[in-house]
């Protein structure tokens, strides 16, 4: 399907099926718990609902939690996940990676890997069952974006370690009310739009985007349809909600690059933006998620059902340099292994949740529920085998005019069920204890068949069921309050918690390491604790927040080689700790300065793993990408009329860039800013990305043996809005 028919369709579809869906409970929760941003202060929420289903103050919830508000990733000029979370402490954002130009990959207490985290959009998991999927992120009609760092709530399962990402945008009913047009570097463009249909009894809104963007380098860019209509209405004493959300994603995807073994710097063989790909290489995207619910008040409580129901069907075609089958030295003369496929990757993901919260009496809150997240994942594959001279000149060719080598089969799925509660009992007006419990039975079938080019087939099924508790404890007190003072308030917090997830999968239909005895690796298992300092000051003018945090991870893969094979164990062990501190000062009105610094320790304990095929012990290194030190600082001027303006800088200290800790990369700077005039029904903004066009490495490649995603170059972009309202 065509982008324009598939944006076409999206339009059409809200508006013809518009009785037939509706929100969901968990968005209706959140419009009626956390709100707005306040009319005083449109860069500050105060209340959350990741963390608990109470919807409560953040100041009151054990954990490191951050928000950031639509209004102020508007006000910056943001456009994508990793300026958008800029000025959030403890994270950091990869733009791109083995998933395109269009993904990300989260940084969350120093953790480096997509799969660690869980991603939530609008309270439903995207990707949940096997990778999040960051490129379905739209950041258009936005209302706040909440960040959680630790392990998931028990409600949401066991698919997160780092964190937990919960982009939120307006419910039925509300909405930015606003379209604008925006032009920019390399021609790039796009069009947006969210309104509100109706606010009455029957509440529904429409939003959707058009975009066309075009990166650095050669045949590398993105284009976007997406339309989202919502629904809401009563249904006897309850509200029936719904969501419709369509997308069309099409991706030319850029190509990580080597480092050279003998600097420890890039290869200077290939150009900045040298893309390996085949000549026809693609990552088209087609995803729609519906989501319905019900929520309906009782006089102990409330409770809630949501269902939802999303499918991804993604074709693809793409090349990989396999560096460790190159021979060396290389030269520009050197014929290198393209590992190159083709494939087709259907998933389909099934979430249902429960739940019912109650107020048991006046000290204590429960809530306890069930629900079942289903995958099934189908890839077809088939495998090229094509060479590709280091010259930095030559392009590999289409691989529809080679012949395959073999194919690859890959169906899985995956359940995690699970029943849960989570309860909070105050212990006084200033002190309370929140604790989670959940009984976890996960269940994952794997059917791969291999058939090389001689025609010789491979099967090897696998399956695996694993029973488990998993669960968090946590305490916050209130040890200062007054109404007056330089200090307004301090709460102290601390939190413990263990899960586990099941492994990664990456869906590379090349060859790889197998697990040593077969079946399927272990589920890796996080034990975390986490504490800190929350404050108010100068009469609620200025806020911080300093967490400490200490993670171990266990059952990690490694690499082994046993009877000469080599194989993969999961034996492997990694420890994050470390402190955050993040900060916002309003300095005037429409003026406010926000800070964070995060200075951490990403080390592995005990990591056997062949490298260049010799058992090597990786304990007491730090880990690639993780520095020491990492902060950002942003000065925003956002008056309602007139102009504005946005300053942020963002800092990452020095970082290894092998495991061995003998490459070293320099610390760098990034810089993005934005300039906009507020008319009563218009803003012409201009903001600028990447300002000093640093092109770092930011993102080691999954399915590139040995490279790293460079930063985007520099991109700056002018848009016209036209407020509705």
């Amino acid at each position: 399907m065509r982008i324009k028919n598939a944006a076409t369709l999206a339009f059409i579809a809200g508006t013809l099926f518009a009785p037939l869906f509706a929100q969901t409970p968990s968005q209706e929760a959140q419009t009626q718990n956390a709100g707005r941003s306040e009319a005083a202060d449109p860069f500050r929420v105060t209340v959350q609902v990741t963390a608990t289903r109470f919807g409560e103050p953040i100041q009151q919830v054990p954990g490191a939690i951050s928000v950031v508000t639509g209004d102020e990733i508007r006000a910056r000029g943001a456009k994508d996940l990793r300026t958008a979370l800029a000025l959030l402490g403890g994270v950091s954002v990869a733009p791109g990676g083995d998933a395109g130009p269009a993904a990300a990959v989260p940084g969350l207490l120093g953790v480096r890997e997509v799969d660690d985290l869980l991603l939530l959009i609008d309270g439903i998991p995207a990707g949940g069952a096997f990778i999040p999927q960051i490129e379905a992120i739209s950041l258009n009609n936005v209302e706040r974006i909440e960040v959680m760092r630790g392990a998931a709530p028990v409600y949401f399962g066991t698919t997160a370690f780092a964190g937990t990402i919960n982009v939120i945008h307006y419910a039925a009913g509300q909405s930015e009310r606003a379209s604008s047009v925006r032009y920019g570097s390399r021609n790039s463009w796009g069009v947006s739009f969210a309104e509100v249909l109706s606010a009455g009894r029957v509440q529904h809104s429409l939003s959707g985007e058009v975009s066309d963007d075009t990166f650095s380098g050669k045949r590398v860019g993105v284009r976007r349809a997406q339309a989202d209509y919502r629904l809401a209405t009563n249904l006897g004493r309850g509200k029936i909600t719904a969501d419709f959300d369509l997308l069309a994603l099409r991706q030319k995807p850029n190509s990580p690059l080597p480092i050279d073994e003998t600097t420890g710097q890039f290869t200077t063989l290939l150009p900045v933006d040298f893309n390996q790909n085949p000549a026809n290489a693609r990552l088209d995207t087609d995803r729609y998620k519906f989501v319905l619910g019900y929520a309906l008040p009782l006089s102990f409580g409330r409770w809630g059902t949501s269902i939802a129901y999303t499918d991804t069907q993604t074709d693809s075609v793409r090349g990989f340099l396999d560096i460790g089958d190159t021979p060396q030295p290389r030269t520009t003369k050197t014929n290198a292994d393209l590992e190159s496929f083709k494939q087709a990757l259907h998933l389909q993901e099934m979430f249902l949740d429960s739940n019912l919260t109650t107020v048991l009496s006046p000290h204590l809150d429960l809530t306890t529920g069930v629900n079942v997240l289903v995958g099934r994942a189908d890839a077809d594959s088939l495998r090229y085998g094509l060479r590709l001279p280091l010259d930095g000149i030559s392009q590999a060719p289409d691989i529809e005019s080679v012949n395959p080598k073999g194919t690859v089969s890959l169906d899985d799925h995956r359940r995690f069920l699970g029943l849960y509660a989570q309860s909070r009992y105050h212990l006084s007006t200033n002190a309370s204890l929140l604790a989670g419990l959940r009984w976890n039975l996960t269940h994952e079938t794997r059917d791969e068949t291999r058939v090389n080019r001689q025609g010789v087939a491979t099967a090897t099924p696998a399956n695996q069921d694993v029973d488990r508790l998993s669960g968090s404890l946590g305490a916050q007190w209130k040890a200062w309050q007054f109404s007056k003072g330089p200090i307004n308030s301090l709460t102290l917090h601390g939190s413990v918690g263990n899960t586990f997830q099941p492994a990664q999968i990456d869906f590379n239909p090349n060859p790889e390491a197998k697990p040593e005895d077969g079946g399927l690796l272990k589920p890796e298992t996080q034990r975390s604790f986490v504490t800190g300092v929350k404050a108010e000051a100068m009469d609620g003018k200025a806020e911080f927040d300093i967490d400490a945090f200490f993670v171990d991870f266990y059952n990690q893969p490694v690499e082994a080689t046993s009877g000469g094979v080599a194989v993969l164990r999961s034996i492997g062990k990694q420890r994050y700790k470390g402190i955050d501190i993040e900060g916002a000062f309003r300095l005037a009105e429409d003026w406010t300065l926000k800070a964070n610094l995060t200075m951490s320790n990403a080390q592995y304990l005990d990591y056997i793993t062949n490298i260049d095929g010799t058992p090597t012990q990786l304990a007491g290194n730090r880990q690639v990408l993780t520095p020491s030190f990492r902060g950002s600082a942003g000065l925003i001027y956002a008056p309602k009329r007139g102009f504005g303006a946005s300053l942020t800088t963002s800092w990452t200290g020095q970082h290894w860039l092998n495991s061995l800790n003998t490459f070293s990369a320099p610390a760098y700077a990034v810089i993005d800013a934005s300039a906009s005039y507020r008319f009563e029904r218009f803003t012409l903004s201009i903001s600028g990305n990447n300002l000093g066009n640093r092109r770092d490495a930011v993102q080691l490649s999954e399915l590139g043996e040995e490279q790293f995603y460079r930063l985007n170059a520099r991109t700056v972009d002018a848009t016209l809005s036209w407020h509705f309202r």
